[in-house]
């Protein structure tokens, strides 16, 4: 039988924040063999998905929503990989898109706007009566999110020390991607997507 590791519920499973739902993470090394047979290592790097609920319990589950609503960001980063002293690092490149969709989301605020458009959303999963809208969709720059679990500022990029208790240390993760999402009369979901790299030697 092959061995998963460390193996235990998700309920124990120890983390910075609450109302997480899911936390993966997918990491790969660079690996070379020359045509003398000399194996190069370069850096390990990997990215991890979170999604999270952005209310405490006794909180309003829709953040102030009665229609679906949205609102997400992109952030850029350019990647240099240090060969002598087998580092990565993370800079920067400002100009990641931000969008805003449907009623205003409690926390959400696009700080720069630039072009607002009508939008529509359409599910018939559950059934030829469901219901069907049209919403105002706002795209732009600069999406500020002051909710749970993680504060963002898309307009400011900075990295975040989390997953400590996973991660080997010192190792600082950088926000790639946000969005949430609100589905009345469902629960809002907060997804945050990080790029990091460590040195494993």
């Amino acid at each position: 039988m092959a061995s998963c590791g460390t193996c235990d519920i998700t309920g124990l499973f120890s983390i910075e924040y609450t109302g997480i739902i899911s936390v993966n993470m997918s990491t790969s090394t660079e690996i070379t063999l020359t045509a003398t047979n000399v194996i190069l290592t370069g850096p390990t790097t990997g990215t991890i998905s979170m999604s999270a609920y952005p209310y405490t319990p006794g909180q309003d589950r829709l953040l102030g929503v009665s229609c679906p609503s949205s609102a997400r960001a992109e952030l850029k980063w350019i990647q240099k990989y240090d060969c002598f002293n087998n580092k990565m690092h993370f800079f920067p490149a400002w100009g990641g898109a931000a969008s805003v969709s449907g009623d205003p989301i409690s926390g959400v605020r696009l700080e720069r706007e630039v072009v607002t458009y009508q939008s529509m959303n359409a599910d018939a999963s559950s059934g030829p009566a469901s219901p069907y809208f049209y919403s105002n969709q706002t795209d732009g720059f600069n999406l500020i999110y002051t909710g749970r679990p993680i504060a963002i500022n898309s307009g400011r990029p900075q990295s975040y020390n989390i997953l400590s208790n996973v991660l080997p240390a010192n190792t600082k993760l950088y926000l790639s991607s946000f969005d949430i999402s609100i589905e009345p009369p469902l629960r809002s979901v907060v997804n945050y997507n990080f790029v990091f790299s460590f040195d494993l030697t």
